[in-house]
């Protein structure tokens, strides 16, 4: 559904605007050592560069751009793993969605039975206010065992109507596109996560510029539009792909369709 190049592509930009955003805090914290450190890098590459007999040179550039590429990859690739405890917060967005579309219930007993129970553990999600009753519901070993659970069962069945859209004739095109927006505003959650936590955390050594308190309220700020962008993607694709399941199930049901 998505191919390797448009995954390199998301961990490329993710993995790019993490690196760019490091180092803007680092240039705002120390713009001497930034500068220190990228002029010692560049003349430490180009000494060691030319010491490398010519005959090897285009091979070993190659090489390093092709590390510098891996790294980058890879950072985009840890974001969007680590972004994954968005989960909790999913879980309870798409148990509204669920909740606002009855017909989802009649459509998993007539077509997917032995969904039932997962169906019912995605309902039984908690929401997330008031905040107290969430945590008291959540307080105790059963209680934390029992939503992780729930959890589990929300993403396997997320999974399973995705499976129905592609074995359906459907055209994915758009589904893809959603999902691959969704993956891509998960990760950059992440990263921005990250930076608020270092403007709230790091605020003392930001104080040369503004005081202290400012950068802990960018920091809270930046967090907050990272979970507004992050749920607010997966709310347009849980929306796309509950209505591609209706629109397949019906045309299969309907017996004027096609």
């Amino acid at each position: 559904m998505l191919g390797t190049g448009a995954r390199y592509a998301e961990y490329g930009i993710t993995g790019g605007f993490f690196l760019l955003t490091q180092a803007l805090i680092l240039g705002l914290a120390n713009p001497g050592l930034l500068i220190s450190g990228a002029h010692s890098f560049g003349g430490l590459l180009k000494e060691g560069v030319a010491n490398i007999p010519d005959e090897a040179k285009p091979a070993v550039q190659s090489l390093l751009v092709a590390l510098a590429l891996l790294s980058v990859f890879i950072i985009g690739l840890v974001l969007e793993v680590i972004g994954s405890v968005f989960m909790i917060y999913e879980a309870n967005l798409f148990r509204k969605r669920l909740e606002m579309n009855q017909w989802v219930a009649k459509f998993v007993d007539a077509e997917l039975p032995d969904y039932a129970e997962d169906y019912t553990a995605v309902l039984g999600v908690p929401g997330f206010w008031p905040p107290w009753r969430s945590w008291k519901k959540r307080s105790g070993a059963f209680g934390n065992m029992k939503f992780r659970k729930g959890w589990q069962r929300f993403r396997r069945f997320e999974s399973v109507l995705i499976a129905r859209v592609l074995t359906s004739g459907a055209k994915t095109e758009m589904l893809a596109e959603q999902i691959s927006i969704y993956r891509m505003s998960r990760a950059i959650g992440t990263a921005l996560y990250v930076v608020g936590s270092e403007f709230y955390l790091g605020s003392a050594v930001f104080e040369r510029i503004l005081p202290g308190p400012v950068f802990q309220l960018i920091g809270i700020l930046i967090v907050l539009c990272a979970t507004f962008i992050t749920l607010g993607s997966y709310s347009r694709f849980a929306n796309m792909l509950l209505s591609l399941v209706y629109a397949s199930w019906k045309r299969q049901t309907d017996p004027l369709a096609g």
